[in-house]
């Protein structure tokens, strides 16, 4: 017998879904009180989404922001309160490059381990392989990587904790985010 044990925090409600959805279809913004770590009461912000989308056990809505002028992510756990608004998306917004361009994550194993356990980090998540690679947008790079629990820092992030590490992390470094 089977058992699915992933992890799936709060399901976005519905009507949230919805509002998202069509404020996608027709470019017109969303209000919502948002919560952030550096603001944990909430602000309010004016959104105008481009996509839902779900990573590992969170749902995101990737919109531009008019508090910002930017185009952000945004959890769905972390806003308070949403309605429709009547504003379309601003003509000077621009184009969201970080999720237009598409990054190349090459994965190994944690180069801290001892040659046997790279040799079975290598058999259990590549098949033998020395590495993989996967492909994301870059908006979306660092959430890949946190959810799979690759060390971005190895010299900080270290085994048992990280059994793999990012192998091309100069070229991918620009699209992660800074503490």
């Amino acid at each position: 017998r089977s058992i699915d044990a992933r992890l799936d925090f709060q399901e976005p409600p519905a009507r949230y879904l919805r509002l998202v959805s069509d404020a996608c279809r027709s470019g017109r913004g969303l209000k919502i009180r948002y919560s952030s770590m550096s603001q944990p009461a909430g602000t309010d912000r004016l959104i105008f989404p481009r996509h839902a989308v779900r990573l590992s056990q969170r749902w995101h809505i990737r919109a531009w922001c008019a508090v910002r002028r930017d185009f952000r992510d945004f959890t769905f756990g972390r806003i308070q309160a949403m309605t429709p608004a009547a504003d379309q998306m601003p003509e000077d917004a621009g184009i969201d490059e970080a999720w237009l361009k598409t990054l190349s994550l090459r994965i190994g194993a944690h180069g801290a381990l001892p040659a046997d356990k790279i040799r079975m980090v290598r058999d259990e998540y590549f098949g033998g392989a020395v590495s993989m690679r996967t492909s994301t947008t870059a908006a979306l790079a660092h959430y890949v990587l946190m959810a799979a629990r690759v060390a971005i820092e190895p010299e900080k992030e270290k085994p048992p904790n990280f059994l793999l590490e990012l192998l091309n992390r100069a070229e991918i470094e620009p699209h992660l985010f800074r503490p």
